[in-house]
């Protein structure tokens, strides 16, 4: 099984290994240039790759922020809750049906991004930003109050065509990783 070594706070976690001392060394460019020249690599499997690292840094995060006080951060400071991923996708899926429903027929943008299920999106805070801006791309609506309230920038224009900015949104999340690169 791979490892993958992130320092935090000064530790180093391993993930599918025990601790150990030191972070594996970064790729360079060229080594990701050699790795993306081989024969039968592509798009999809370098996606895969990094669908499976994200999933075990988030994994990662996930288990030490349940044990921050492991590392002697006090109470005040850590995180209230963070979902499994299959628990924020049954929420966000059952609140995005809600404000859908209950929204389709309002023309009126401040009646639908402040509507309940809109704002409960909203609390799920950063770790939704992937589902809305999936969302976004695969079914286009008003999502962008909620992106920029949850990730406090906005590369959007107020005077952009709304295809250009969910274009805008789109390349956003990809830049910052927040979606595979298609």
């Amino acid at each position: 099984m791979p490892t993958l070594d992130l320092e935090i706070w000064g530790f180093t976690a391993g993930v599918g290994t025990e601790p150990t001392s030191k972070p594996n060394p970064p790729l360079t460019d060229s080594d990701w240039a050699q790795r993306l020249q081989r024969p039968g690599d592509d798009v999809y499997a370098i996606g895969s790759m990094v669908a499976r690292t994200t999933l075990a840094i988030e994994t990662l995060r996930q288990e030490i922020y349940r044990n921050l006080s492991a590392f002697g951060v006090p109470q005040s400071y850590q995180p209230i809750y963070w979902y499994s991923y299959d628990e924020l996708r049954r929420i966000f899926d059952g609140l995005r049906g809600e404000w859908k429903s209950e929204t389709s027929m309002s023309s009126s943008t401040q009646d639908i991004s402040m509507h309940a299920a809109y704002q409960r999106i909203i609390g799920l805070g950063r770790q939704a930003i992937p589902l809305v801006l999936r969302e976004l791309q695969m079914d286009p609506d008003q999502w962008f109050w909620a992106l920029e309230a949850v990730s406090r920038e906005n590369p959007a224009n107020e005077d952009d065509e709304f295809d250009v900015r969910v274009q805008k949104w789109i390349n956003w999340g990809r830049d910052r990783g927040y979606l595979a690169i298609a």
